[in-house]
């Protein structure tokens, strides 16, 4: 199986990817993983700005630290993905199955999260600005020392939300 990449001409296989990731390559921009089987795999601190990972099974996937900004992970299954101080930023999640994931410390702006499955997702101290949450679960999230900005949490499931006093609801709309 021949794996796109967007960034470059050469056309790489997935056991080819993770074998320059297993010599010390991070760089994987513009990669096309797309509705590939991921279960498990290690891209701890790569770069994968601008891939494609639509459809792609990430089940308990280490993404910690990486940069996964403007990443296509619409309908992508995360379950149990660490996704410890990963930068999300104007990421698409579209309907993307985050159940009990961990993206503690992380930051998404302006990353669409619409219809997606955050049940049990730990946000612990994350930065989420303008982020896109249209009929969002968010059933039993911990949001707590995160910052929200800018979110319309107006069809978004808020059922048990966990946070404290260091939570911050910077100009988000609640409306029912």
């Amino acid at each position: 199986m021949t794996i796109k990449m967007t960034s470059q001409i050469t056309k790489l296989t997935l056991s080819e990817i993770l074998q320059k990731y297993e010599l010390g390559e991070r760089d994987f921009r513009g990669i096309d993983l797309s509705f590939q089987n991921l279960d498990g795999i290690n891209f701890f601190q790569a770069n994968l700005q601008g891939a494609n990972l639509e459809e792609a099974n990430l089940q308990g996937a280490n993404l910690e630290e990486a940069n996964l900004d403007k990443v296509n992970l619409s309908k992508a299954n995360l379950y149990r993905a660490n996704l410890y101080k990963a930068n999300l930023s104007k990421a698409n999640l579209r309907e993307a199955t985050l159940k009990e994931a961990v993206l503690s410390q992380s930051t998404l702006s302006h990353t669409c999260l619409d219809f997606a499955n955050l049940y049990r997702v730990n946000l612990t101290g994350s930065y989420l600005n303008q982020i896109s949450l249209h009929h969002t679960n968010l059933n039993k999230v911990d949001l707590t020392d995160a910052c929200l900005a800018g979110i319309d949490l107006t069809t978004a499931n808020l059922t048990e939300i966990y946070y404290n006093h260091r939570t911050s609801f910077i100009f988000c709309v609640r409306t029912a």
